[in-house]
């Protein structure tokens, strides 16, 4: 979904900037810091020279803008320069304007003739347009506008000028003087005439701005999103900006659960606002409609759109709608490429409904990339890329509409989602007129309407102007907006949901329905609710149970050899997930490509939004599991099919069947692959090598094709191939730790066998084969026999000391270390082990004297670095432990508890965004660490990004939700913050039960009463 906002606070900025920039002298430049309530999101850089041009002197002045910032995790960048020449007097001569951002290009070139008509250029996403424009006020330029700041001696000003970027928008300004102020921040300190501005295009939005006696500009605030500009130094700002999600800023809570958002029949809302007069924010259709005002509240009735049974003849009849036909900017209808496949979805369909919601599901299905960075690109780039989010979707499905004649708008409000938490996000959709206007969301195609759209306003999109008032009307609603769901009923089973408002004691409600078709003094169900602080909402749990439920159901007719319904339970998860849970679309894609399903992989990982956690993770699935060439579906589920005879059926020579009996499947290299493993099922090695070493000629750089040729190697007794094959494997630097584990297990079985001759070094192979298995009492006992039979090397001693560890038999461990110590009084591995009983026994500081007493012999041994910082920080040696953790990385980038901590370190000190870096860092290598989950909560919590927090805390859920009272805690501080007060309090109960000295969680459950 769309966070449209985006665009409020790019035309913000744009308009403010274009507000009272006033120089004392015809030369001067200056930087300034952008940034959205402390977190820098950009900079400007504003110079102003003297010139001549054919002997005359004017003044020229030049902007530059940049601007970056994350919507849902994707990396957003805005590029921006104007110029603005005016003469000596200050009269406006020209100006020029080029934006650049993902999928938008703008460039504008004006120059006045009189000085009330303009004429204008205008390239919009390669589409050229000239025009001449008659203005009514009287416009000024920069420099003009500064002549009005110096030693101004007037309580109020007011000035027109040219917003340049938004199809020529006449802005007026209106400043009135505030009184001084001393100001000391960024690059000004010193006492400044503070100014209350008032812009004519956005009446609700509160700015400020200060000047100094020259009456040149050192600082703007906005009440929009606290944004503000100041004036500073080049080096302070250029390259230094923050992490910040404008998307989490959008959200407008609701406390009300709808768990299935699509099938529902009406909606009644309360909506509220805090300036405006919602009556005039939202639209009124029959669709939508006011039932009931008071004071700046509105209660709003929104029904589903049913379409009956009744045909709508194609081709429309459209002459009264001929703007809704129209190609522009954005919605390029005359685009060949558009206009040809409009003609391919049209095909012989007479009925306008029909081919319009098959233009609906086919941008669906076609825009593969739901990519948030890319700011509003027009139809024909959509349809070149297949990439955007939600306006990308609109302009595209109304291009499609209009190509095939049948008039459509786009339209602009709020759509209610449950997840990762009940909310309203701004949202794109489209209306189509096929004989009556109907909606359709392209986002989100389904049978009907759902009446969880809120429409604000419709726009044809024919110009760049309709952008602006996109923003225009968005901003009206922004920030000051409370929704309420008062009830919904649902299409199935007239199901009535009710909210309820709290009450101090439990609640019993009864409900009858009745059935109107046939006696409605007759009840057809009675219904008994119960409500009270006893009882949680249940969707997000409700939510994961179905999709545990599913992915077994999943696995089991796989392993069964019924494809078709793993496929079917497969997908059923995919669309269970939510939108922005990378957790659960990586573990997901693992899942799927293990199974050989990669087209399903394929379309999971294209769900992943943060590429700093999953990039590590996803390169490694890749390239331990994906074929050069993919399979296309139908090739997919029979080759899908043959794996599951070979793992889970004992089939192998069923599979081999399967495989030979389809033409044309010698092209992918998994098929020999899987033919190479049925093979050497049936020990039938030759036959596997030869078909094994078709697929890694085509596919060198698979990781599962290398462990099948050890395997192949190792069952021929050729060793040292086999060897080299895992010794390639365990040097690729891999995050995958169960396929690292499969590859040691592999390589101590191996190891065992090659060392038969001699007895002790193959035992103690075999023995480290079982441990990797965790089969550590089979491994004890084969490591006790060598000693028995008077086998006694420290390395020996050494693993067996490892092994009782691991079972926490601690006096059996030190026995072992010990004894290894008296063969070897080097040996760091037991110094190590002894350190690790003394930690588990809490004590720390003997812990640590056994770890540096190791480091004398094995400096550079990681295990021991870890262990060294461990204890240091255990210690609360901070400083030391950080040398140690950052000595660790140097060895081991990867080391998961490394970053972590490190992470931690930075964040004690105030350094979060640094921090949030670490944290994501180990998330990289280990997803699995709940710990760093709930750090980044923490982060996000802090910068009051509640929305982000959640989806952090969903991870910890599918982990260690049970044991953590952190996880309670920040649930509770989140459910606070949406004014859901009982179910806080149920959690910062829950955190209190797990840690009954949680004294955050015990102030906040003390404040909640």
């Amino acid at each position: 979904m769309r966070d449209i906002k985006i665009f409020a606070l790019f035309i913000s900025v744009i308009l403010i900037f274009c507000t009272g920039k006033a120089w004392a002298a015809p030369f001067y430049e200056q930087y300034y810091q952008t940034k959205i309530k402390e977190s820098q999101i950009g900079y400007s850089f504003v110079s102003q020279e003297e010139q001549e041009d054919a002997d005359k002197k004017i003044i020229v002045t030049n902007k530059h803008y940049e601007l970056k910032f994350k919507r849902l995790g994707f990396d957003v960048k805005i590029l921006q320069d104007i110029q603005f020449i005016e003469d000596m007097k200050g009269d406006p001569i020209s100006f020029a304007a080029n934006m650049e951002s993902k999928g938008e290009t703008i460039n504008i070139k004006g120059r006045f003739l009189s000085p009330k008509r303009l004429h204008v250029t205008s390239i919009i996403n390669g589409n050229t347009k000239s025009e001449e424009i008659e203005i009514k006020k009287e416009i000024l330029f920069p420099y003009a506008i500064n002549q009005l700041f110096q030693d101004n001696e007037k309580e109020t000003l007011e000035y027109s000028t040219i917003d340049p970027t938004n199809d020529i928008k006449i802005v007026t300004v209106t400043a009135q003087k505030v009184g001084s102020e001393v100001l000391k921040e960024g690059n000004i300190q010193g006492e400044y005439t503070k100014y209350k501005v008032s812009i004519d295009l956005l009446p609700n939005i509160d700015s400020y701005e200060w000047y100094d006696k020259q009456g040149r500009s050192v600082k703007e605030k906005s009440s929009l999103l606290g944004l503000e500009k100041i004036a500073s130094n080049k080096d302070q700002i250029i390259g230094n900006v923050d992490s910040y999600d404008i998307f989490y800023k959008s959200l407008i809570p609701v406390k009300t659960h709808i768990p299935d958002p699509f099938n529902l029949d009406s909606i009644t809302y309360k909506i509220e606002t805090q300036s405006e007069n919602p009556e005039e924010i939202f639209i009124t259709d029959d669709k939508q409609r006011i039932i009931h005002t008071r004071e700046n509240t509105i209660y709003l009735k929104i029904k589903n759109q049913l379409i009956d049974s009744e045909n709508f003849k194609y081709p429309v009849e459209a002459s009264d709608f001929s703007d809704y036909l129209k190609s522009g900017p954005y919605i390029t209808s005359d685009n060949p490429e558009i206009i040809n496949q409009a003609n391919m979805i049209i095909g012989h369909k007479k009925d306008a409904y029909k081919i319009a919601k098959t233009m609906e599901k086919w941008v669906f299905d076609e825009i593969n990339t739901k990519d948030l960075s890319v700011n509003f690109a027009n139809a024909a780039e959509v349809m070149k890329t297949k990439e955007g989010d939600c306006t990308e979707h609109s302009v595209l499905l109304a291009s499609l509409l209009r190509a095939a004649g049948i008039p459509s708008k786009v339209v602009v409000g709020l759509m209610y989602t449950n997840v990762p938490e009940e909310a309203f996000v701004y949202h794109m959709w489209v209306n189509a007129y096929i004989g009556k206007w109907i909606s359709l969301d392209p986002s989100f195609p389904n049978d009907s309407f759902s009446p969880i759209h809120i429409a604000i306003s419709e726009y044809d999109l024919n110009n760049l102007s309709s952008k602006t008032d996109i923003v225009l009307d968005v901003i009206k609603s922004f920030t000051t907006l409370k929704i309420s769901i008062l009830n919904y009923s649902t299409i199935a089973n007239n199901i009535i949901g009710v909210k309820l408002s709290e009450s101090n004691n439990p609640l019993d409600i009864k409900i009858k329905l009745k059935d109107n078709n046939n006696n409605p003094e007759t009840p057809i169900k009675n219904i008994s609710l119960k409500t009270g602080e006893d009882i949680p909402s249940l969707g997000s749990e409700q939510r994961k149970k179905y999709i545990e439920e599913s992915t077994r159901s999943g696995f089991y007719n796989f392993s069964k050899g019924n494809i078709s319904q793993a496929k079917y339970d497969f997908e059923k998860v995919a669309k269970l997930i939510p939108y922005n849970d990378d957790f659960s679309d990586v573990k997901l894609a693992l899942k799927l490509a293990s199974l050989g399903l990669f087209n399903l992989a394929d379309n999971q990982l294209k769900n992943v939004h943060d590429g700093q956690i999953w990039d590590l993770q996803i390169k490694d699935l890749k390239s331990i599991y994906y074929p050069k060439n993919i399979p296309s579906s139908e090739d997919e589920m029979l080759l899908a099919q043959a794996l599951s005879k070979i793992n889970f059926q004992n089939d192998p020579f069923g599979a081999i069947s399967l495989i030979n009996n389809e033409a044309g499947f010698d092209k992918y290299d998994y098929t020999h692959y899987l033919t190479a493993k049925a093979y050497l099922a049936r020990n039938e090695f030759d036959k596997a090598l030869k078909e094994l070493e078709k697929a890694i000629d085509n596919n060198p750089d698979n990781l599962s094709y290398k462990l099948e040729l050890a395997k192949i190697y190792s069952k021929k007794n050729e060793f040292k191939k086999a060897k080299k094959e895992l010794d390639y494997i365990l040097k690729q630097n891999l995050v995958d730790k169960k396929f690292i584990e499969l590859v040691n297990t592999e390589l101590y079985w191996l190891l065992f066998k090659d060392n038969r001759k001699d007895n002790t070094k193959s035992q103690y192979y075999l023995a480290r084969y079982y441990g990797q298995k965790g089969e550590y009492k089979a491994a004890i006992d084969i490591l006790n026999k060598l000693i028995n039979n008077k086998q006694e090397e420290s390395y020996i001693y050494e693993l067996l000391g490892d092994y009782y560890f691991h079972l926490n038999q601690l006096n059996d461990a030190r026995l072992s270390y010990q004894t290894a110590l008296k063969l070897n009084k080097k040996s760091s591995k037991s110094l190590v082990g002894l350190g690790n009983i003394l930690k588990k026994e809490g004590k720390y500081k003997g812990s640590l004297n056994e770890y540096l007493k190791a480091e004398k012999f094995d400096p550079e041994y990681p295990d021991l670095i870890l262990s060294i910082a461990n204890a240091y920080k255990l210690l609360s040696q901070e400083e030391i432990a950080y040398k140690y953790f950052d000595k660790l990385l140097n060895f081991d980038n990867n080391n998961y508890f490394a970053n972590y901590n490190i992470g931690l370190m930075h964040l004690n000190s105030g350094k979060a965004d640094k921090a949030e870096e670490y944290f994501k860092k180990a998330l990289s290598v280990n997803p699995n660490y709940s710990d760093s989950w709930l750090q980044l909560a923490k982060v996000e919590i802090d910068k009051k990004n509640y929305f982000l927090a959640k989806t952090y805390l969903d991870a910890v859920s599918y982990l260690d939700q049970d044991n953590s009272s952190q996880y309670y805690y920040y649930l509770g501080l989140i459910n606070k913050n949406n004014e859901d007060y009982s179910v806080a309090r149920l959690n910062f109960k829950k955190a209190i039960e797990l840690k009954a000295d949680h004294r955050e969680a015990l102030e906040e459950l003390k404040k909640l009463k």
